[in-house]
């Protein structure tokens, strides 16, 4: 081989290096478009994981106070049990009247309609939360994916880039 052909052996070579550096590159900004793009969208996912922790914190409050209340609730049922017989003793006549009018007392039934509307709800919320932790656990396992294809397309560019380097340097010495 003369230094002629080895010459424009090297300047292909060169041309096809570049040409893959350049599509590299390409696949690499692509890659990184993508990735800013996820880090937008798991910081939206952040944000409604952390106000659904918010939730779930009332949640925990209001199941204190329901239990305060129902306990409240107990307390009084057992004195308007008391209050009840001693109006009945008292005015025999009138005692229903006063006791719907006056006490203003709910029926049991009106208790349990409400006591269920809060069981319901509260299924709603827990539905809610194992939903969002799907939904967390999914988006983790992306971003990783996405994290892994950012990393070897870096790793391949700086290989190409060293080859590039490498060949110029190549050049510069034969050339000399």
């Amino acid at each position: 081989m003369t230094d002629l052909s080895i010459s424009a052996q090297l300047r292909e070579n060169v041309k096809k290096v570049s040409s893959l550096v350049s599509t590299k590159q390409t696949t690499h900004d692509e890659l990184e478009e993508r990735i800013e793009k996820l880090v937008k969208d798991n910081k939206v996912f952040f944000n409604q994981a952390t106000k659904y922790q918010d939730i779930l914190g009332k949640v925990d409050t209001l199941r204190e106070k329901r239990t305060l209340h129902e306990e409240n609730l107990e307390q009084l049922q057992a004195g308007v049990k008391e209050l009840r017989g001693k109006l009945l003793s008292l005015f025999p006549a009138r005692a229903h009247f006063l006791i719907t009018t006056v006490l203003l007392i709910d029926t049991d039934a009106e208790l349990a309609a409400k006591i269920e509307n809060h069981r319901q709800s509260l299924e709603d919320a827990r539905a809610e939360r194992e939903g969002t932790k799907t939904k967390l656990s999914d988006e983790q396992d992306s971003m990783a994916a996405y994290e892994r294809k950012r990393s070897q397309a870096q790793t391949s560019h700086g290989r190409l880039q060293a080859l590039k380097q490498v060949k110029s340097l190549y050049l510069i010495f034969r050339s000399t």
